[in-house]
């Protein structure tokens, strides 16, 4: 199996804590995640999904909660069936 890992820095002009809810309030991130509900407990190695439709078909995207820093760090792994 092939394992894909990406990262990317990006500069925003926003305070760190609204950037973070963005990236972890559940409403912000079905605005900019086309719609995904997104359900997780937050914890290091919890599970978290993903759950909407694309282009008319269901998904459910799933992936574990490697980082969790408040304000600090995020990182998650992710999983698409719908990539193959």
């Amino acid at each position: 199996m092939n394992e894909i890992t990406a990262e990317a820095t990006v500069d925003i002009d926003a305070s760190p804590s609204e950037v973070w809810r963005s990236l972890t309030d559940p409403a912000r991130l079905k605005q900019y995640y086309l719609g995904a509900e997104v359900e997780t407990d937050w914890q290091v190695g919890s599970p978290i999904t993903f759950k909407g439709a694309w282009d008319g078909k269901h998904y459910e995207d799933k992936g574990e909660i490697l980082a969790f820093e408040p304000e600090r760090k995020l990182a998650y792994s992710h999983l698409s069936p719908m990539s193959g």
